[in-house]
């Protein structure tokens, strides 16, 4: 079966997946401990857990193999958990927020392993929802992650062809995934061939010629495809959230909070969202997805800035801009701002941003690249942009601890090189207490960042998959789609 892959990944490394091609790959090939489905914890390669918020203890089941067909021990998930001790691995912070240590014990006998936090930190169980298995090939030999996989997902890697294609085969007898017993008659294809097309126009042509069997869409690009013939369709509960952030580094005319707070104020969001993604697009008011843990849109959205350019001059005022002739000044020059925008949006977003803030006087500078290239410029320390328009998902509210609550590159994932210090008060008085009653909390936390301008959510779109001949079922084949695909050709 041929299906749309919406990015290249970065890397085949599941514990350094940066972008939503690597994780879309990774979800394939790798396992977790534990899955999020529903909003809700459910078992995976753990068959059960003790959790509490400075530790938690996993049972491991015993039947699960790698893709090489050896046994997957103890030690390989303990050795798993380890690895993200190493500075070259990217997705500590998913994993662990901002806990500073940790300790990891195998018990071979009872098909244990323990994880022990150095600081109480609530949200132990999800992350392991996030922390990819590795097998013990490639824990001997790390480098090799990059390009070839060594895991115990449902699908194992059988040619890669970056920028291209990526060919996964089915694994016989996997039984221990979140998914395998909610399939039921209908199995997953024995081959999938992941195509990589980042354009949405270039896929809608590769599905309505044959080159696709399956491709997800939103948008206008959706509304296109409703009149395929022979198409079947399937809205989803997936969520595309897109997001802004904002570059507060050292000497960046975005690292003065007034100006941001202008920016936000002057942003008619709806209009962007309605613009750019196309019928159906909503404007988020929380960066917790729907069926994620304490998904409090009502409580977190209050502290968003509402469209108002009456209100976005009064900001720019108090930060001692001035207007001249159309244009926002500050020490004789105008203000001008560098937007840093994936392909994938098109040149839609950067027409509406140059309209938008023109209106406060603002230039707009605005650099569309492929999503890859604008994953490592912001990556890159002192690398040039103001603003990036990104998509972003938290299944939990303790994953903005992975931007919010690092370090700038190259230390960290804190792209903006934000320090919101009542995010990080808030944050920790939630991370004292497991998530699930930390809610209140955590939301608390997030209106922090409205409330400096750090971030901002501007438009969400439940997404669409279409495919020719296609069964859909309620088989949890991928993390990164919730609700899951089941084909049958």
């Amino acid at each position: 079966m041929d299906v749309r892959l919406i990015a290249d990944p970065t890397t085949l490394d599941p514990q350094s997946a940066s972008n939503v091609g690597s994780l879309g790959v990774a979800n394939y090939l790798y396992d977790t401990p534990v899955a999020l489905r529903e909003g809700k914890i459910v078992p995976s390669v753990a068959s059960s857990w003790k959790v509490a918020t400075t530790s938690i203890e996993m049972t491991i089941r015993k039947d699960v193999t790698c893709s090489d067909g050896s046994k997957l021990t103890v030690k390989d998930v303990a050795d798993s958990i380890k690895r993200l001790k190493s500075p070259t691995v990217t997705s500590r912070m998913n994993v662990f927020g901002n806990v500073k240590d940790f300790t990891v014990a195998a018990d071979e006998a009872a098909s244990t392993v323990s994880v022990k936090v150095s600081q109480p930190y609530g949200d132990l169980l999800q992350g392991m929802s996030q922390m990819f298995i590795i097998c013990r090939k490639g824990l001997d030999d790390p480098s090799s992650l990059a390009k070839t996989t060594d895991g115990t997902g449902p699908y194992r890697l059988a040619q890669s062809v970056p920028g291209d294609h990526y060919t996964l085969e089915r694994r016989a007898g996997y039984t221990w995934g979140p998914g395998a017993a909610a399939g039921g008659s209908v199995k997953p294809p024995a081959k999938l061939v992941l195509h990589v097309i980042a354009d949405d126009a270039t896929a809608v042509n590769s599905f309505e010629t044959g080159g696709l069997d399956l491709t997800d869409a939103q948008g206008q690009t959706a509304t296109r495809l409703k009149n395929s013939p022979n198409a079947t369709q399937k809205k989803t509960s997936q969520v595309d959230n897109y997001t802004m952030y904002l570059n507060e580094g050292s000497g960046r005319v975005t690292s003065d909070v007034n100006l941001r707070r202008a920016l936000f104020a002057g942003l008619d969001r709806a209009s962007l969202a309605t613009s750019v993604i196309g019928p159906g697009a909503t404007v988020p008011k929380t960066l917790v997805l729907p069926r994620g843990l304490c998904y409090q849109p009502d409580k977190v959205g209050t502290a968003m800035p509402a469209y108002d350019l009456n209100a976005a001059r009064r900001y720019a005022e108090a930060g001692g801009y001035t207007s001249s002739g159309g244009k926002l000044m500050k020490d004789g020059k105008q203000v001008s701002i560098t937007v840093l925008i994936p392909s994938l949006f098109g040149p839609n977003i950067a027409d509406f941003l140059i309209s938008s803030w023109g209106k406060l006087g603002v230039a707009v500078k605005p650099v569309v690249k492929p999503g890859a290239d604008t994953v490592r410029i912001v990556s890159t320390p002192k690398s040039d942009w103001d603003v990036y328009v990104a998509g972003g998902f938290n299944n939990s509210p303790s994953q903005l601890l992975a931007t919010f609550g690092s370090q700038a590159p190259p230390q960290g994932r804190n792209n903006g090189s934000v320090h919101n210090a009542e995010f990080l008060k808030r944050a920790d008085k939630a991370s004292a207490q497991i998530t699930t009653s930390a809610c209140d909390d955590w939301s608390a936390a997030e209106q922090a960042l409205y409330e400096q301008a750090d971030i901002i959510p501007w438009g969400a779109v439940n997404v669409t998959w279409f495919g020719h001949d296609v069964q859909f079922s309620p088989y949890l084949l991928s993390a990164v789609y919730p609700d899951g695909l089941g084909f049958k050709k």
